[in-house]
Protein backbone atom coordinates (compact mmCIF):
# COMPACT_ATOMS: atom_id res chain seq x y z
CA UNK A 1 0.00 0.00 0.00
CA UNK A 2 1.28 3.50 -0.60
CA UNK A 3 0.14 6.69 0.31
CA UNK A 4 0.79 10.88 -0.98
CA UNK A 5 1.25 13.58 1.27
CA UNK A 6 -2.06 15.41 2.02
CA UNK A 7 -4.06 12.17 1.44
CA UNK A 8 -6.88 11.75 4.30
CA UNK A 9 -7.07 8.09 5.21
CA UNK A 10 -9.45 6.29 7.85
CA UNK A 11 -7.27 4.82 10.39
CA UNK A 12 -6.82 2.59 13.83
CA UNK A 13 -5.39 5.19 16.02
CA UNK A 14 -4.40 4.19 19.78
CA UNK A 15 -5.16 6.51 22.49
CA UNK A 16 -1.96 8.10 24.27
CA UNK A 17 -2.59 6.72 27.68
CA UNK A 18 -4.69 3.47 26.80
CA UNK A 19 -4.73 0.11 24.78
CA UNK A 20 -8.08 1.35 23.03
CA UNK A 21 -8.05 1.95 19.22
CA UNK A 22 -10.52 4.53 17.57
CA UNK A 23 -10.93 4.65 13.98
CA UNK A 24 -10.53 8.03 13.08
CA UNK A 25 -9.43 9.89 9.82
CA UNK A 26 -5.84 11.20 9.75
CA UNK A 27 -3.28 13.21 7.49
CA UNK A 28 -0.78 11.63 5.45
CA UNK A 29 2.71 13.90 5.58
CA UNK A 30 5.13 11.47 4.40
CA UNK A 31 5.01 7.85 3.29
CA UNK A 32 8.14 6.40 5.06
CA UNK A 33 7.97 3.14 2.62
CA UNK A 34 7.62 0.89 6.35
CA UNK A 35 5.21 3.63 7.98
CA UNK A 36 3.46 6.72 7.38
CA UNK A 37 3.89 9.92 9.13
CA UNK A 38 0.41 11.57 9.67
CA UNK A 39 -1.40 14.24 12.21
CA UNK A 40 -4.41 13.38 13.97
CA UNK A 41 -7.87 14.81 13.04
CA UNK A 42 -10.61 14.88 15.31
CA UNK A 43 -14.17 16.65 15.57
CA UNK A 44 -12.62 19.16 18.75
CA UNK A 45 -11.02 22.07 18.05
CA UNK A 46 -7.97 23.21 20.42
CA UNK A 47 -6.18 26.13 20.30
CA UNK A 48 -3.07 25.35 17.99
CA UNK A 49 -5.49 23.69 15.52
CA UNK A 50 -6.87 23.93 11.78
CA UNK A 51 -9.85 24.02 11.06
CA UNK A 52 -10.33 22.40 7.70
CA UNK A 53 -12.16 24.62 5.74
CA UNK A 54 -13.34 22.18 2.36
CA UNK A 55 -13.81 18.93 4.60
CA UNK A 56 -17.10 17.80 2.67
CA UNK A 57 -15.00 18.16 -0.91
CA UNK A 58 -12.36 15.86 1.36
CA UNK A 59 -15.22 13.23 1.85
CA UNK A 60 -15.73 13.40 4.96
CA UNK A 61 -18.41 13.56 7.25
CA UNK A 62 -18.66 15.94 8.99
CA UNK A 63 -16.24 20.07 9.92
CA UNK A 64 -12.72 18.24 10.63
CA UNK A 65 -9.98 19.71 12.51
CA UNK A 66 -6.33 18.81 12.34
CA UNK A 67 -4.31 18.52 15.32
CA UNK A 68 -0.69 20.08 13.81
CA UNK A 69 1.08 19.24 16.73
CA UNK A 70 -0.24 15.18 16.89
CA UNK A 71 2.02 13.81 14.93
CA UNK A 72 1.68 10.05 14.34
CA UNK A 73 3.61 6.83 13.22
CA UNK A 74 0.91 4.48 11.10
CA UNK A 75 1.83 1.31 9.80
CA UNK A 76 0.12 -0.72 6.87
CA UNK A 77 -2.18 -2.46 9.20
CA UNK A 78 -3.39 0.80 10.43
CA UNK A 79 -4.66 2.12 7.54
CA UNK A 80 -7.25 1.19 6.53
CA UNK A 81 -8.71 3.30 3.29
CA UNK A 82 -8.30 6.57 1.81
CA UNK A 83 -11.01 8.90 2.14
CA UNK A 84 -9.66 11.83 -0.09
CA UNK A 85 -7.61 14.41 -1.03
CA UNK A 86 -7.27 17.49 1.01
CA UNK A 87 -7.80 20.92 -1.14
CA UNK A 88 -5.04 23.53 -2.37
CA UNK A 89 -6.66 26.02 0.26
CA UNK A 90 -6.16 23.66 2.96
CA UNK A 91 -2.38 22.39 2.07
CA UNK A 92 -1.71 25.52 1.94
CA UNK A 93 -2.62 26.65 5.21
CA UNK A 94 -1.24 23.85 7.26
CA UNK A 95 1.72 24.05 5.58
CA UNK A 96 2.27 27.86 7.27
CA UNK A 97 1.06 26.82 10.01
CA UNK A 98 4.02 23.34 10.32
CA UNK A 99 6.62 26.12 9.36
CA UNK A 100 5.81 28.19 11.90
Amino acid sequence: MSYNAWEVWAAEVKFEDSPIVKSRPVLILEDKTTYAICLKMTGTSRPGDYDLKDWAVVGLKKPTTVRIRKILQLYPHDLKYKIGDLSPLDIANIQSMIVR
